[in-house]
């Protein structure tokens, strides 16, 4: 984005709006136009010989949600039952439709915002972790906050 200030143009880099939660002490974020909602606990219907990565489904206003895992989309190990878990429900255009769905995470925390020259690229870090699924890193408070590409991670699809 472009301001002139006294007849001199100035790049100011736009801010943008990102939820962001955790799974165990890590922390990721989502930008806030696919965010449709939070909701606190649940009740999840298992599906029966459901791919690991979905969790079930939910009553979400009369629709009916799959509810995805996102330890399980991220490769990240599985823990005792978390008092604390939230689902966001998530809309995005995922495999050329809009999907609505909803993602389980341990806790939301604030709408942080970010400007675009803030993010960087993430790093590989190995065979576990898929740098694809991370559009960026961006540094927050002495923590780094990993930036989700959530067409991809949350395809429901298992390829």
């Amino acid at each position: 984005m472009f301001q002139e200030d006294n007849n001199n143009s100035v790049y100011t880099a736009e801010k943008q709006s990102y939820l962001s939660f955790s799974l165990g002490v890590e922390l990721f974020a989502v930008h806030v136009s696919h965010v449709v909602e939070v909701l606190h606990k649940q009740t999840i219907t298992l599906v029966p010989k459901a791919p690991a990565h979905i969790q079930g489904i939910i009553n979400f206003r009369g629709d009916i949600l799959p509810v995805i895992s996102t330890r399980s989309k991220l490769n990240k190990q599985n823990t005792e039952s978390n008092v604390k878990w939230v689902i966001i429900i998530l809309e995005c255009k995922c495999e050329d439709e809009k999907k609505i769905f909803g993602a389980i995470v341990d806790q939301v925390y604030d709408v942080l915002e970010i400007g675009d020259d803030e993010i960087k690229i993430s790093p590989a870090f190995g065979n576990t972790f898929q740098p694809e699924l991370v559009a960026g890193v961006v540094k927050r408070e002495e923590r780094f906050v990993f930036i989700l590409d959530i067409q991809k991670v949350f395809e429901l699809k298992k390829k």
